[in-house]
């Protein structure tokens, strides 16, 4: 099994910008492969979230730490799940791929973010859509010291950016020096 490599941060970045994010949140960007609809990384990333993958989304985390190791990251933040869906799936699929990276650096995993509300499942939104569905979903829950922190944002792939970006948010206003992002996979964007 063999997956196509992701786009350079820089190239991640710069879709943000063209969908309208002038002033990112986010520092950097970045993936480890390239996520094509109906290809071999769709197949693995699904399996991973609904087929009870704990110890590959572990081990995609482990996989991420040694392939893009991020340099200058003081704590690891996953995104989060809405409890009822943590509950249909029966784990946060990014929490494990953040174990997985923290434990190959021996970095802090900080589980500081809560999602608000219940959203709809992005996969068949719009640029949009996607926007507008995550908007305020994020807040800040624990107490956590992440003041002057440098932080790096794990999650399972990478579309719009919409969740990254208003997670990076929330973690600025809490006092963070900077957000990174890594994903395992950045879906493929369009040119121009």
């Amino acid at each position: 099994m063999s997956f196509a490599p992701s786009p350079s941060s820089d190239i991640l970045l710069n879709s943000l910008f063209r969908r309208g994010n002038k002033n990112t949140s986010l520092l950097r960007a970045d993936s480890l492969f390239e996520f094509q609809h109906d290809g071999t990384m769709q197949i693995a990333i699904h399996e991973m979230k609904y087929e009870n993958g704990i110890n590959m989304a572990f081990q995609f985390g482990r996989m991420m730490a040694i392939n893009r190791p991020q340099p200058d990251v003081d704590a690891i933040i996953p995104i989060p799940l809405h409890p009822a869906r943590k509950r249909e799936r029966g784990f946060n699929q990014a929490y494990e791929i953040a174990r997985g990276y923290a434990h190959e650096h021996s970095l802090d995993l900080i589980d500081c973010l809560q999602r608000n509300y219940y959203t709809m499942s992005q996969t068949k939104l719009n640029i949009e859509e996607r926007q507008s569905n995550v908007r305020t979903a994020f807040s800040f829950t624990t107490k956590a010291n992440i003041i002057n922190k440098r932080l790096l944002l794990i999650d399972d792939v990478f579309t719009t950016g919409a969740t990254l970006e208003h997670c990076a948010e929330v973690l600025l206003e809490h006092g963070a020096r900077s957000v990174s992002a890594l994903t395992i996979a950045s879906a493929q964007l369009k040119k121009g």
